[in-house]
């Protein structure tokens, strides 16, 4: 089994201080569970999102710090990674309970129809 993580993070100092970068492949975290495990982190955290190859396989993701004080804790990177997870297992509920939701939503909303309205939505017309 080949780790999904390269490691953990490369940390790295530039011209805009710290950064830790973390890259991973798409096939495991595709890349709408990424955006949304990444906006938790905006607001302490500048984010950069790279391709590492031309077929977009992988993605390189750079963190580095509001404050070019403070460098980017190894732990931003693990909770990123925990971000992740979450993200992937929320897609994965959601995609197994969708027929269910809808259903739950359509009689919910059916209830406060018009008889006319009822008349079309069981015959599938709304």
């Amino acid at each position: 089994m080949t780790n999904q993580f390269q490691t953990m993070s490369i940390k790295g100092e530039g011209e805009f201080g710290t950064y830790r970068q973390v890259a991973f492949d798409v096939s495991i975290f595709p890349l709408p569970t990424t955006l949304k495990a990444l906006y938790w982190f905006t607001e302490r955290y500048y984010i950069q999102l790279e391709w590492e190859d031309a077929l977009k396989t992988r993605l390189c993701v750079t963190f580095r710090s509001k404050d070019q004080s403070e460098s980017v804790p190894e732990s931003a990177v693990g909770e990123f990674c925990n971000a992740l997870i979450d993200q992937s297992v929320r897609a994965q509920v959601q995609a197994e309970t969708q027929l269910t939701r809808d259903i739950i939503v359509k009689k919910a909303f059916s209830e406060a129809l018009s008889r006319r309205e009822q008349e079309a939505f069981e015959q599938g017309d709304l």
